[in-house]
């Protein structure tokens, strides 16, 4: 049944393939480079390469698998609207990749997944 929301909200999230997720984390970052005076003070600087991870926590759903495996690329249905968060010139475009992947077996619960990766806004992937 679909919530009924009061307010100018987000509220919950899209389903993923092959999991049931309850909770997906964007953290995002640039490189910086500082530049100091005589006296220590930064007076100059620069930030580039924006990148984010992300952390996704569910349980599997043995209807339909994870569409890519660690070192590949998914498509995350959760996505976060990058240029909200990404500067630099990012309009679109982009990568993510899986990094890791953590499963959990329990004889009392749901075989649970957490998926992580790394969003690099300006790589495009290249067959070999």
């Amino acid at each position: 049944m679909a919530a009924i929301v009061y307010g100018d909200i987000n509220f919950g999230m899209a389903a993923e393939t092959g999991l049931y997720v309850e909770s997906v984390d964007f953290d995002t970052q640039v490189d910086t480079v500082w530049i100091a005076d005589e006296q220590g003070a930064d007076v100059a600087g620069a930030t580039f390469n924006p990148s984010a991870t992300f952390n996704m926590t569910g349980f599997t759903d043995n209807t339909a698998a994870l569409s890519a495996k660690t070192g590949e690329s998914i498509t995350l249905a959760n996505a976060i609207t990058w240029t909200d968060v990404l500067a630099h010139g990012y309009t679109t475009g982009g990568e993510t990749i899986i990094t890791s992947v953590k499963t959990g077996l329990n004889h009392k619960n749901a075989e649970s997944r957490d998926v992580s990766g790394i969003f690099k806004p300006f790589m495009a992937a290249v067959a070999v």
